[in-house]
Protein backbone atom coordinates (compact mmCIF):
# COMPACT_ATOMS: atom_id res chain seq x y z
CA UNK A 1 0.00 0.00 0.00
CA UNK A 2 0.88 3.75 -0.84
CA UNK A 3 0.01 6.24 1.60
CA UNK A 4 0.51 9.56 0.91
CA UNK A 5 0.18 11.76 3.53
CA UNK A 6 -0.90 15.70 3.24
CA UNK A 7 -1.84 18.46 4.81
CA UNK A 8 -5.57 19.35 4.35
CA UNK A 9 -8.83 18.34 2.28
CA UNK A 10 -8.39 20.28 -0.86
CA UNK A 11 -5.18 18.36 -0.88
CA UNK A 12 -7.03 14.96 -0.66
CA UNK A 13 -9.43 15.45 -3.31
CA UNK A 14 -6.77 17.31 -5.47
CA UNK A 15 -4.75 13.53 -5.21
CA UNK A 16 -7.50 11.35 -5.27
CA UNK A 17 -9.01 12.66 -8.79
CA UNK A 18 -5.11 12.63 -10.36
CA UNK A 19 -4.70 9.09 -9.34
CA UNK A 20 -8.20 7.57 -10.55
CA UNK A 21 -6.87 9.75 -13.85
CA UNK A 22 -3.69 7.97 -14.05
CA UNK A 23 -5.08 4.63 -13.44
CA UNK A 24 -9.06 4.70 -13.55
CA UNK A 25 -10.82 2.43 -11.65
CA UNK A 26 -8.03 0.73 -9.84
CA UNK A 27 -5.83 3.62 -8.36
CA UNK A 28 -7.60 3.85 -4.94
CA UNK A 29 -7.33 0.60 -4.16
CA UNK A 30 -2.98 0.77 -4.52
CA UNK A 31 -3.48 4.24 -2.19
CA UNK A 32 -4.64 5.81 0.59
CA UNK A 33 -4.28 9.78 1.28
CA UNK A 34 -4.17 10.82 4.67
CA UNK A 35 -5.47 14.37 5.74
CA UNK A 36 -3.05 15.38 8.37
CA UNK A 37 -3.97 18.99 9.41
CA UNK A 38 -0.52 19.92 8.76
CA UNK A 39 3.08 19.19 9.15
CA UNK A 40 3.55 19.85 12.75
CA UNK A 41 0.96 16.83 13.30
CA UNK A 42 3.63 14.07 11.85
CA UNK A 43 4.05 12.91 15.73
CA UNK A 44 0.72 12.28 15.64
CA UNK A 45 0.79 9.86 12.87
CA UNK A 46 3.74 7.75 14.11
CA UNK A 47 1.95 4.46 14.57
CA UNK A 48 0.29 4.89 10.35
CA UNK A 49 3.76 5.56 9.10
CA UNK A 50 5.50 2.39 11.26
CA UNK A 51 2.53 0.27 10.59
CA UNK A 52 2.89 0.87 6.50
CA UNK A 53 6.66 0.23 7.16
CA UNK A 54 6.38 -3.00 8.45
CA UNK A 55 4.20 -4.10 6.18
CA UNK A 56 6.44 -3.24 3.07
CA UNK A 57 4.09 -0.13 2.02
CA UNK A 58 5.54 3.00 0.89
CA UNK A 59 5.09 6.39 2.63
CA UNK A 60 4.78 9.88 0.79
CA UNK A 61 4.60 12.73 2.33
CA UNK A 62 3.10 15.80 0.22
CA UNK A 63 3.15 19.18 2.03
CA UNK A 64 2.94 22.85 1.28
CA UNK A 65 6.85 24.05 1.77
CA UNK A 66 4.99 27.45 3.19
CA UNK A 67 6.45 31.12 2.95
CA UNK A 68 8.81 32.77 5.25
CA UNK A 69 5.95 35.18 6.27
CA UNK A 70 3.67 32.37 7.68
CA UNK A 71 7.01 30.58 9.50
CA UNK A 72 8.02 28.35 6.69
CA UNK A 73 9.57 28.21 3.84
CA UNK A 74 11.35 24.84 1.40
CA UNK A 75 14.65 25.00 3.45
CA UNK A 76 13.12 25.75 7.24
CA UNK A 77 10.07 23.33 6.15
CA UNK A 78 12.06 20.50 4.74
CA UNK A 79 14.73 20.81 8.04
CA UNK A 80 11.79 20.44 10.44
CA UNK A 81 10.00 17.38 8.56
CA UNK A 82 13.36 15.67 8.47
CA UNK A 83 14.05 16.28 12.09
CA UNK A 84 10.63 14.50 12.79
CA UNK A 85 11.61 12.08 10.57
CA UNK A 86 15.10 10.96 11.78
CA UNK A 87 13.29 11.80 15.73
CA UNK A 88 10.77 9.20 15.32
CA UNK A 89 12.87 6.63 12.62
CA UNK A 90 10.71 7.16 10.38
CA UNK A 91 10.75 6.15 6.80
CA UNK A 92 9.02 8.32 3.64
CA UNK A 93 9.56 10.27 0.97
CA UNK A 94 9.20 13.86 1.22
CA UNK A 95 7.98 16.63 -1.68
CA UNK A 96 7.09 20.15 -0.65
CA UNK A 97 4.70 22.28 -3.13
CA UNK A 98 5.07 24.02 -5.49
CA UNK A 99 8.00 22.08 -6.88
CA UNK A 100 10.62 20.69 -4.09
CA UNK A 101 12.76 23.87 -4.81
CA UNK A 102 10.54 27.00 -3.78
CA UNK A 103 8.95 28.52 -1.03
CA UNK A 104 5.24 28.34 -2.16
CA UNK A 105 2.46 25.85 -1.44
CA UNK A 106 -0.61 23.98 -2.90
CA UNK A 107 -1.96 27.17 -4.38
CA UNK A 108 0.52 28.12 -6.29
CA UNK A 109 1.31 25.08 -7.74
CA UNK A 110 -2.39 25.12 -8.68
CA UNK A 111 -1.92 28.62 -10.13
CA UNK A 112 1.03 27.45 -12.15
CA UNK A 113 -1.06 24.83 -13.98
CA UNK A 114 -3.92 26.39 -14.55
CA UNK A 115 -4.72 26.83 -19.09
CA UNK A 116 -3.37 29.96 -19.96
CA UNK A 117 -6.24 30.61 -21.81
CA UNK A 118 -7.83 31.45 -18.60
CA UNK A 119 -4.92 33.46 -16.90
CA UNK A 120 -6.79 36.23 -17.11
CA UNK A 121 -9.09 35.70 -14.59
CA UNK A 122 -6.37 35.15 -11.65
CA UNK A 123 -5.07 38.80 -13.26
CA UNK A 124 -8.49 40.06 -12.55
CA UNK A 125 -8.41 38.83 -8.50
CA UNK A 126 -4.91 40.27 -8.52
CA UNK A 127 -6.62 43.32 -9.24
CA UNK A 128 -9.22 43.20 -6.55
CA UNK A 129 -6.36 42.37 -3.92
CA UNK A 130 -4.28 45.26 -5.15
CA UNK A 131 -7.77 47.22 -4.91
CA UNK A 132 -7.93 46.19 -1.05
CA UNK A 133 -4.48 46.64 -0.61
CA UNK A 134 -5.07 50.79 -1.43
CA UNK A 135 -8.01 50.82 0.65
CA UNK A 136 -7.11 52.63 3.93
CA UNK A 137 -8.75 54.07 6.72
CA UNK A 138 -8.52 57.50 8.61
CA UNK A 139 -5.19 56.16 10.31
CA UNK A 140 -3.67 55.41 7.21
CA UNK A 141 -3.82 51.40 7.76
CA UNK A 142 -5.33 48.87 5.52
CA UNK A 143 -9.23 48.92 5.78
CA UNK A 144 -9.55 45.55 4.83
CA UNK A 145 -7.69 42.20 4.97
CA UNK A 146 -6.55 40.40 1.96
CA UNK A 147 -9.04 37.61 1.23
CA UNK A 148 -6.81 33.76 1.90
CA UNK A 149 -5.09 32.66 -0.56
CA UNK A 150 -7.17 29.66 -1.11
CA UNK A 151 -9.88 32.61 -2.60
CA UNK A 152 -8.14 33.17 -5.56
CA UNK A 153 -8.19 29.40 -6.72
CA UNK A 154 -11.65 29.21 -5.67
CA UNK A 155 -12.88 32.19 -7.11
CA UNK A 156 -11.03 30.98 -10.70
CA UNK A 157 -13.26 28.12 -10.88
CA UNK A 158 -16.37 30.08 -9.66
CA UNK A 159 -16.00 31.61 -12.48
CA UNK A 160 -16.67 29.23 -15.03
CA UNK A 161 -20.32 28.05 -15.93
CA UNK A 162 -21.80 25.17 -14.96
CA UNK A 163 -24.76 23.34 -14.62
CA UNK A 164 -27.15 23.12 -11.63
CA UNK A 165 -25.97 20.05 -10.93
CA UNK A 166 -22.18 21.24 -11.42
CA UNK A 167 -23.26 24.22 -9.06
CA UNK A 168 -23.87 22.03 -6.58
CA UNK A 169 -21.25 19.65 -6.37
CA UNK A 170 -18.90 22.81 -6.06
CA UNK A 171 -20.72 24.36 -3.07
CA UNK A 172 -19.86 21.09 -1.42
CA UNK A 173 -15.95 21.60 -1.85
CA UNK A 174 -15.86 19.54 -5.67
CA UNK A 175 -13.18 21.78 -7.12
CA UNK A 176 -13.70 19.64 -10.39
CA UNK A 177 -10.11 18.74 -10.82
Amino acid sequence: MIKIFVEGKGDDKFFKSYLTFLEKETALNHYEIISTGGWNKIPKLVNLFQENTDTEGINLVIFDADFSKNKGGFAKRKTQIEAYKKQYELEFELFLFPNQQDDGDYEVLLENIINQEHSNLLTCFSKYENCIKSTIDEKGEPKYILPIRKSKIYAYIDAFPKSRKQKERFKGGDFFF
